[in-house]
């Protein structure tokens, strides 16, 4: 029976949860500033984190070091753009991801690396320098890093160092 009793306050307390859903979807935002909301903060990469956290040495020929590297960040799902074994360079094409808010305007963000391998016949040492494009401008330069948690820079090189140890 569509017009029971129970079926009319099933109806009308569906009625009211959705008004109080619809309301609070509305109003809440209001009640939250922008300076309630945490920020992540963001550092300058400078060539001493570079060097102490985005640099490793592995055993293996500076050729075998070069494979690793490159393997890694296929399996991280980069394509390579330049790949120089002679100057032990690896460049990935530029990667989407998650767009990075500046002054309440999301802009389409961008991730590359540049991989530097240098090395003798028993170790190669791995420089990952990691690149941040904002549409097609290198913003790399300013202060736009996230360096610890899960998704800061340090836990990247640590996985990306761990991937090439992986296939050596």
């Amino acid at each position: 029976m569509p017009n029971s009793p129970k079926s009319v306050k099933i109806q009308i307390m569906k009625l009211i949860l959705f008004f109080i859903v619809a309301s609070c979807s509305f109003f809440l935002p209001a009640c939250v500033t922008e300076s309630e909301v945490p920020q992540t903060e963001r550092y300058t990469l400078t060539k001493k984190e570079l060097e102490t956290h985005g640099a490793k040495v592995f055993e293996g020929s500076k050729a075998k070091v070069s494979t690793a590297a490159e393997e890694a960040l296929k399996t991280m799902g980069y394509t390579i753009s330049t790949r120089d074994p002679k100057r032990g360079l690896i460049v990935t094409e530029p990667m989407s991801i998650t767009g990075v808010v500046e002054n309440r305007a999301s802009r389409q963000q961008f991730r590359k690396y540049v991989i530097s391998v240098e090395g003798t016949a028993e170790r190669a040492k791995v420089t990952a320098k990691p690149v941040l494009l904002s549409g097609t401008k290198d913003i790399s330069s300013q202060k736009v890093w996230t360096l610890d948690g899960p998704e800061g820079e340090k836990v990247r090189w640590e996985k990306y160092f761990e991937l090439v140890g992986h296939f050596l």
